[in-house]
């Protein structure tokens, strides 16, 4: 890979040549797609288990980028999970504008073995993983980030408390937007080289630009307001960044830090959550803006930064970021007051969120192994007002022991005296793991003063946990965890608080005694319960569409409201049917056919069928997979969908008048959106939906139906 400096000077005249085509030569159609892909990072070791290319999909075999593909592993030392001792997590994270090609991610093992399946979660961001060759292949339309299970190391076993098995070996790929590279001809652009200190006189500089390698600017590094730290995606910072220890206008305002590189706390002793020193980030600021980076193993809270202003106007942004934990206290973030957390993606021994005042958390990846609660809502500020959480999926939620009962997704454990919890909302939470540790609802109360505990218009809006808790060899003895709401006396109740088309273990919750809660010292008049019954809406995709006689197709299945049963036919399939959520058949000989599916949950069921939907005969399978869940269906509507994302309007144009249905969903399952229309060309008001985060858009007519994703803002 040529510097990167020079890679920009090439590609800069590369864009100025093609602006001139596209301006001479109006007719034609220019492929001007940016993919930035990193193959070598100096000083740094790359990972011992996995390999990575990346290319767009258009291109041919020759365009394939080796990625440079970092490891983090965990350690024996103090703080370290024992039970996650030697476990590794590989990544690679490229960059993308996206401008109209999708972008492709090889994975192969470094030994050589031979991949035999992998899982891509979230399942909806990116395409379901195809296999050839003994390589995964996971193609991607826009910026997101995701786990690639590999061999069923997570999904198919329980690696929580008991687990003897083998050391497991992740791999993550972050798919991010292209990062602009801090204008070098400025001169309070310092451009810094591995070894070297970034100047103490602030005169000098006000954004560092970390050059590719390793660095390290040691523990509690000082950023004041205006500074600018750059990390690309070659280069890993050794460090912790704290502003300074002020509030109001003694305090650091409009700081930033971002790019697709890596911050690290792998050099640092774990000291326990007393120390500040090891924080990541800590202290406040006000206008700061985090964005796009890896935190690679720190040694204590993450993002433990609070806003230096009472003003709202004054709110940090932290967008895009990433953690690779393995110690205790690596809680994700605490944000206390006035921030906006969106599109992250963090893996952490402890918990991910704190709640706190006008604290907004949108598009949120979370994954616990050993400890932790994903959303703790009794800890981080006395008073949590008008502050929500929207469209979290838990990929992976495990502990190393299942007795201590906070490590759960919702958890308002140990609510103290004198706490006010009122206008929370909590929406589109899904837990994907398919071996959760426990229920996701936890509450209990501590006794201390004799102050009221005030709770109000508290709202648990589409919760989704298809499994109630992996059972251990202790239940027997200690019980088996469940939901729980335990008040502390009759003063003190659980009270005002609204459950709104949730569903855990295979059922709708419309009572305490669906959820199979434990009970003690609550209002049974305002703990409601809410459903809006909805029966599946049925769709599907697979890894291939098109294949050689006796190759194997995988199908996913894509269907919205949670079924609970599921019907396969497969025409010309081996086996020709099945009930399998996500079953595997082989097709023995040439011809095209058709697949069905039938799904139904408690309140009906609905079918679809895919006319000559799979080909079978002598043809290049290729890596081919169905990013867009249908764009590769024979039997689809012809349209154009735009923009993605959307922010106020969205807008879709057929080919041709039909009468359709239009549906939109959020990955949990709930309607938000349906309109039947002749017209060729509709709009839809998102800003009035006042949904943030991924939807699927579904389109029904006589003759199809087909489903697309799109982020909205």
């Amino acid at each position: 890979m040529p510097n990167i400096n020079m890679k920009c000077l090439i590609m800069k005249k590369i864009y100025h040549i093609i602006a001139v085509l596209c301006l001479l030569l109006p007719l034609y159609s220019l492929h001007c797609q940016e993919l930035l892909v990193y193959n070598t990072i100096p000083g740094r070791s790359p990972s011992e288990h996995y390999q990575c290319r990346v290319k767009l999909e258009t291109e041919d075999d020759n365009a394939w980028r080796d990625a440079f593909v970092l490891q983090t592993t965990c350690k024996t030392d103090d703080g370290y999970y024992s039970i996650l001792h030697d476990w590794s997590a590989s990544w690679i994270a490229f960059e993308s504008d996206f401008n109209g090609d999708k972008v492709v991610v090889e994975i192969s093992k470094k030994d050589g073995t031979p991949i035999t399946k992998a899982m891509v979660r979230p399942m909806a961001e990116a395409s379901p993983a195809v296999i050839s060759d003994g390589k995964a292949y996971v193609t991607f339309t826009e910026p997101t980030n995701i786990n690639v299970d590999i061999n069923g190391q997570m999904e198919d076993q329980y690696t929580g408390m008991e687990y003897a098995g083998n050391p497991v070996h992740t791999i993550s790929v972050f798919a991010n937007p292209v990062y602009q590279i801090p204008n070098t001809s400025d001169p309070g652009v310092i451009e810094l080289n591995p070894g070297d200190a970034i100047p103490s006189d602030r005169s000098l500089w006000h954004t560092v630009y970390f050059k590719p390698g390793v660095h390290d600017i040691g523990m509690a590094f000082e950023i004041l307001s205006d500074e600018t730290l750059f990390i690309p995606g070659n280069a890993v910072v050794h460090g912790t960044i704290h502003p300074p220890n002020a509030w109001g206008n003694a305090s650091a305002q409009n700081i930033k830090v971002y790019g697709s590189g890596a911050i690290s706390g792998e050099n640092y002793a774990w000291t326990g959550d007393g120390a500040k020193e090891n924080k990541t980030f800590t202290y406040q600021a006000a206008k700061a803006h985090l964005e796009g980076f890896v935190v690679v193993d720190p040694a204590n809270h993450t993002f433990n930064m609070n806003c230096s202003f009472g003003d709202p106007q004054y709110f940090n942004t932290y967008k895009n970021l990433k953690i690779l934990a393995w110690r205790q206290n690596s809680d994700a973030i605490n944000a206390f007051r006035h921030s906006v957390i969106s599109d992250c993606f963090f893996r952490v021994q402890d918990d991910v969120f704190y709640y706190g005042e006008n604290v907004k958390i949108n598009n949120i990846v979370t994954w616990n192994d050993a400890n932790g609660a994903v959303l703790y809502l009794t800890k981080g500020s006395s008073v949590m007002e008008d502050s929500y959480f929207k469209n979290i999926t838990s990929i992976y939620h495990r502990s190393q022991w299942h007795y201590w009962d906070g490590g759960r997704i919702i958890s308002m454990r140990e609510t103290p005296p004198g706490r006010t919890i009122r206008n929370v909302h909590i929406q589109n939470v899904v837990v994907e793991d398919p071996y959760p540790a426990f229920p996701p609802f936890y509450a209990t109360m501590v006794a201390g003063s004799n102050e009221a505990i005030v709770l109000d218009n508290v709202i648990f809006d589409n919760v989704h946990q298809e499994h109630d808790g992996v059972s251990s060899t202790k239940d027997e003895t200690r019980g088996k965890p469940q939901n729980t709401l335990l008040g502390l006396d009759n003063s003190r109740q659980w009270e005002n608080i609204t459950f709104r088309n949730c569903y855990f273990n295979g059922k709708w919750l419309g009572s305490l005694s669906d959820g199979n809660f434990k009970t003690a010292n609550i209002d049974e008049y305002t703990i409601r319960f809410e459903l809006t019954p909805v029966m599946p809406v049925t769709d599907f995709t697979s890894t291939l569409t098109s294949i050689t006689e006796g190759a194997s197709i995988s199908f996913m299945d894509l269907s919205g409201n949670f079924p609970t049963t599921w019907n396969w036919t497969f025409e010309g399939g081996t086996p020709a049917t099945s009930n399998q959520q996500n079953p595997t058949t082989s097709y023995l000989h040439e011809g095209t056919y058709d697949v069905s599916l039938t799904t139904t949950n408690q309140y009906g069921s609905s079918s679809i069928t895919y006319s000559n939907y799979v080909t079978v005969g002598t043809i290049e399978t290729g890596i081919s997979a169905n990013p867009d869940n249908g764009d590769l269906k024979t039997n689809i509507d012809v349209l154009s969908l735009y923009p993605n994302p959307a922010q106020n309007m969205l807008y879709i144009d057929f080919n041709q008048q039909a009468l359709r249905n239009i549906y939109l969903y959020t990955l949990a399952g709930q309607m938000v959106y349906n309109k039947q229309t002749l017209e060729d060309k509709i709009q839809i008001d998102i800003q009035a939906l006042n949904i943030g985060g991924p939807l699927l858009v579904q389109v029904q007519s006589d003759q199809s139906v087909s489903t697309y994703k799109v982020l909205c803002r």
